[in-house]
């Protein structure tokens, strides 16, 4: 039934052509994720996950931004 439903989903059948993403992976990604239409750039969805790590740097400073 979960299958059912999640097919449902737009964007969810594309997701499920990606080599190494199955139907609970993707679930999953939607469910935490929401909508992804919303994004406009695949980098917002990597910054709400946490992994667009930048580094500020000078001549006498390093800094890490999230």
């Amino acid at each position: 039934m979960i299958e059912e439903l999640a097919y449902q989903i737009p964007g969810f059948p594309e997701m499920l052509k990606i080599k190494g993403i199955g139907l609970v992976t993707a679930a999953g990604f939607i469910g935490e994720v929401g909508d992804i239409s919303r994004f406009e750039h695949p980098k917002q969805i990597q910054k709400l996950a946490g992994l667009s790590l930048k580094e500020n740097s000078s001549a006498n400073t390093k800094a890490r931004q999230l």
